[in-house]
């Protein structure tokens, strides 16, 4: 099968939304199906070239053009810039989307090529956005996708909170590449080293990383020895926040305990895992929680707060540890506790890797998706438009 998969970001940029990309991406391919990935080039201007993935940039020149209108090039030029790259390709068969933003372009491409769009969406909050509930009503019940991929029951309920026929929407969890993290951690710190926590995350305030570095300051008060190092990216809209957490840092005298890395980038997370101890995902608000997948299946004894998404992975106790989101003196405890009790640390070592190749492997979602997408080759009862 051709596919046509059309994001605004894709690896080596490091969210949920982007490992969900080149794990179905990289999955799909290894099942002898085409694939071509057609995203931003402008946000990683380092990134290796890769055969079928078209990484535009001369979209941003057009914007300075006086020739040119800017409007319609906000909306347009991206569109002038794949016709140039894939007039000498085959049609797709199907056209994937990810991300609100790739649904909009990549329903014109679908049209194009009058074949099926599918999409799968990762955004949280976008109805907080400017004119985000006409956006996403419009995306949800306006655009012809086929069918919308609901990586987990949260982002389920939210596409029927926005409208979206319950026919056209398919759960397909979301899965992570169990081979990738091939080593379950023992039950034992590695002699003669101090206890590592790790936690992924973007520098964002919904990811409750302000209060993560509060329950570090709680632990070192108490005598725990251990280092953290809080790993991910910063966006320009997150900036202020980013400072604010390296000050936190700074005024709760952390330094030498608590460390951020900006540099991290999705090949680099194996190695990250494989020299932590224990991971933490203390989010307000999440989808899913591919990091938390990613942790379990590197073996990793997990604690991450009681958000919905964290609930559909972790069963508290029995395969990792559940706090209420923000409370800081929980948090801190959990930590505590991973760290003091090599038995928990040891159940939870082998049951992480056991959920996650159960419910969330990716070979599953791939099997899932790649059914979804011959499904949707089959003629419709009714028209997509409304």
């Amino acid at each position: 099968m051709k596919i046509l998969f059309v994001c605004s970001t894709f690896p080596p940029v490091i969210g949920g939304a982007e490992t969900y990309a080149r794990t179905l991406v990289d999955g799909l391919r290894n099942r002898g199906n085409v694939v071509r990935v057609v995203t931003d080039g402008t946000r990683v201007t380092d990134a290796e070239p890769e055969a079928d993935v078209h990484r535009l940039t001369e979209f941003v020149e057009a914007f300075e053009r006086p020739d040119k209108v800017r409007w319609q090039q906000m909306q347009f030029s991206l569109l002038d810039e794949m016709e140039k790259i894939l007039a000498s390709e085959d049609a797709p068969d199907v056209v994937h989307a990810n991300g609100q933003e790739g649904a909009i372009v990549g329903s014109m491409l679908a049209s194009e090529y009058e074949v099926p769009l599918l999409a799968t969406f990762h955004e949280m909050r976008p109805q907080e956005e400017g004119f985000g509930r006409g956006r996403c009503r419009f995306v949800y019940q306006h655009l012809p996708i086929r069918f919308i991929i609901a990586g987990s029951r949260v982002y389920q309920d939210k596409a029927f909170l926005f409208g979206a026929p319950p026919e056209r929407v398919r759960t397909i969890y979301h899965g992570v590449e169990v081979d990738r993290f091939p080593r379950i951690r023992e039950s034992e710190i590695r002699k003669g080293s101090v206890p590592h926590v790790l936690c992924l995350a973007r520098l964002k305030a919904r990811k409750g990383l302000m209060e993560l570095v509060e329950a570090a300051s709680h632990l070192k008060n108490q005598g725990v020895e251990f280092t953290m190092t809080i790993a991910g990216t910063c966006s320009s809209a997150s900036l202020i926040y980013a400072e604010k957490l390296q000050t936190s840092i700074d005024q709760l005298g952390l330094t030498d305990v608590v460390a951020i890395d900006q540099s991290v980038r999705y090949e680099d997370v194996p190695a990250l895992m494989e020299r932590s101890d224990v991971y933490v995902q203390p989010s307000y608000e999440e989808g899913l929680g591919l990091a938390v997948l990613e942790a379990l299946a590197a073996g990793l004894p997990t604690a991450a707060s009681a958000i919905p998404a964290f609930r559909e992975i972790i069963q508290d106790g029995t395969n990792g540890l559940l706090f209420p989101s923000g409370d800081v003196e929980s948090m801190s405890e959990s930590l505590r506790v991973l760290l003091s009790e090599p038995e928990l640390r040891h159940r939870f070592a082998s049951e992480g890797p056991r959920t996650v190749s159960r419910y969330f492997s990716s070979e599953r979602m791939i099997d899932e998706t790649l059914a979804l997408y011959y499904e949707a080759l089959q003629p419709t009862p009714e028209p997509l438009h409304v």
